[in-house]
């Protein structure tokens, strides 16, 4: 695979057990692919400004930022009763991909 802008750190990066740096390659294209996840976090997982949460700091809104709750968060989405956008939409689950 040709070398991205975040190909070293994922050479350095410990990862949760169970994961490695393929996943983690895999992951982002599924981010930046049909997942759709850019649209609303942005490209660089930022967040979108007043859309989707920055999923790069230490807080987490829904979950305890564990690999598992994330898997999690993912699969069941964020309900619109406790969303913190501007709208106040949910998330789907899957981001409303046909992810699996």
């Amino acid at each position: 695979m040709a070398e991205g802008p975040h190909e070293a750190a994922l050479q350095d990066a410990e990862f949760p057990p169970g994961v490695d740096a393929v996943l983690v390659r895999a992951g982002a294209a599924v981010y930046h692919g049909p997942g759709g996840c850019h649209v609303c976090h942005a490209p660089d997982g930022t967040g979108a400004r007043g859309v989707g949460a920055d999923l790069t700091d230490e807080v987490w809104w829904h979950s305890d930022g564990s690999w598992q709750a994330i898997v999690d968060q993912v699969k069941s989405g964020v309900d619109a009763s406790v969303a913190r956008n501007v709208w106040g939409a949910s998330m789907p689950p899957r981001g409303g991909s046909a992810i699996s």
